[in-house]
């Protein structure tokens, strides 16, 4: 998050292993390629604030940046 490494881990530690967390997945919903299955955090979660700039990536796959903004009440609304 803006720039520091806030958290690092890999799929071996999941507490269900990725075939099983895509077998419950697909039951209740039709996965598309593509799709992400977000699961919990690893150590290092720490609070986001409206300007944060965050980064993030699957090994192998994509990468993604996204800044976060504060939403303001009629935002909220919409």
């Amino acid at each position: 998050m803006n720039g520091e490494l806030r958290q690092n881990s890999n799929t071996k530690y999941l507490v269900y292993n990725v075939e099983r967390l895509i077998e419950f997945a697909s039951s209740m919903y039709t996965l598309h390629p593509g799709d992400i299955i977000m699961t919990g955090t690893p150590a290092g979660v720490s609070p986001v604030k409206p300007g944060d700039l965050l980064h993030a990536y699957v090994q192998g796959s994509v990468k993604a940046m996204s800044g976060l903004q504060r939403r303001t009440p009629e935002a909220a609304r919409a």
